[in-house]
């Protein structure tokens, strides 16, 4: 039986291989990635394979992937490449688009080693965008390579997963055309019941980073996750003050502060406070439309796809049938004013319906502008027919959340 060593290009933490190394024909081999930190985390997932940590655009780094695959015997590469080049406004440069250099670098390696197998991972918008131009610039240079490709739009739920994320995939191989698979969307569905319905149980507060399972499981789902788990760890609750307790047990699902009484609306800083909001901590490491995708609102910002623009924390405000989104830069730095105009123009691009340029430092050489020569005019931001004001103040770092109080101007 014919085995499958792979080289995993933007591996992040493991994600893909763990999946492929489900199939005992695949085994990962090699592992590369620019963060560190996630490395670490692939160590402990797939501990036999080798990591290589660095900028895949680095002629140094590159040589050594290259080196270390053919000595590994590398015959199969699995990967996500980043490609922000692809948008309606890079459309006349295509691949070209300096802005897709990853995507380029991939299949630069690629055609390197040339491997019997590669597969490519994406956002499922990579397909339809532009009426599918992008696509076709990619089908022909792998058409090029000399390989057979299969793509499509797998939806991780025909799988047995409780999300309903998509994902495009492009299944190249050198001897025949391979099918993707196809998963079963005629069964029951897994849903977060069954997925997590036995963690439901904590009160405000309660909860620790380890501990013991106090339930049984309840669904088959439920029964595999637990398989060779003697514990359950980062099961932890918010710690809720009594009056935010108060109001969340007064909004329905799916609603917002709408439902609240006028005497406990507040002044909140957020337009959509006690909706039902997602906030995705540290999402600089992705681009705002992987995240907009990944939380089923991307068809609501059509302007952001393609866009390189990673925001640190990302704010989605689901209010029945409308969408919106709140930005914040948290620095831990004294902030600049060329944080300022960098801001000023992710707001420009995507219009969100807040935002907020904060620092654990403080407001660094801003503090002249803003305060003393009272230039909030700086601050000023929409779509032309609509000005907003982005707010500048302090982001606690230990909470990770805004220090409401810091924030100028005061709307």
């Amino acid at each position: 039986m014919r085995m499958f060593r792979i080289l995993d290009l933007f591996s992040g933490a493991g994600g893909f291989s763990y999946g492929m190394e489900k199939n005992s024909r695949f085994k990962t081999v090699l592992a590369t990635d620019i963060n560190d930190v996630a490395l670490e985390t692939f160590r402990h997932n797939i501990p036999s394979a080798e990591t290589l940590v660095g900028d895949i655009t680095n002629r140094s780094v590159k040589d050594e992937i290259l080196s270390r695959s053919r000595r590994l015997g590398v015959n199969m590469i699995i990967g996500g490449p980043p490609c922000q080049g692809f948008s309606l406004k890079g459309k006349k440069m295509g691949l070209a688009d300096p802005r897709n250099y990853l995507f380029n670098e991939y299949l630069n390696i690629v055609e390197s080693l040339s491997p019997e197998v590669f597969v490519i991972e994406n956002v499922k918008a990579l397909l339809s965008t532009s009426a599918g131009w992008f696509k076709n610039q990619i089908l022909e240079r792998i058409d090029a390579l000399g390989y057979y490709v299969d793509f499509g739009v797998l939806t991780a739920s025909d799988f047995g997963v409780p999300q309903t994320r998509q994902r495009a995939f492009f299944l190249c191989s050198k001897s025949e055309k391979t099918k993707l698979p196809v998963g079963s969307n005629d069964g029951p569905t897994t849903t977060v019941r069954d997925a997590i319905s036995d963690l439901a149980y904590l009160n405000s507060g309660e909860g620790d980073f380890v501990q013991e399972y106090i339930t049984k499981p309840t669904s088959n789902y439920q029964k595999e996750m637990r398989m060779g788990s003697s514990k359950l760890y980062n099961h932890k609750a918010s710690n809720h003050s009594e009056i935010a307790l108060l109001k969340l047990s007064m909004i329905p699902p799916e609603c917002g502060k709408e439902h609240l009484p006028k005497s406990l609306l507040g002044k909140q800083k957020f337009s959509g406070t006690w909706g039902r909001l997602v906030i995705t901590i540290d999402s600089h490491s992705r681009t705002l439309d992987i995240v907009l995708e990944e939380n089923g609102v991307i068809d609501d910002f059509p302007q952001t796809i393609g866009v390189d623009i990673q925001i640190d924390v990302l704010g989605i405000i689901k209010q029945k049938n409308k969408t919106k989104i709140a930005f914040i830069e948290a620095k831990k730095t004294q902030l600049t004013l060329r944080d300022l105009g960098q801001l000023w123009s992710y707001c420009k691009l995507c219009d969100p319906a807040e935002a907020f340029l904060l620092s654990s430092r403080g407001l660094g050489s801003l503090d002249k502008i803003l305060n003393n020569l009272s230039r909030f005019d700086l601050l000023d931001f929409g779509d032309g027919t609509t000005i907003k004001k982005m707010q500048v103040g302090k982001w606690n770092v230990l909470r990770k959340s805004i220090d409401n109080l810091s924030l100028i101007p005061k709307l």
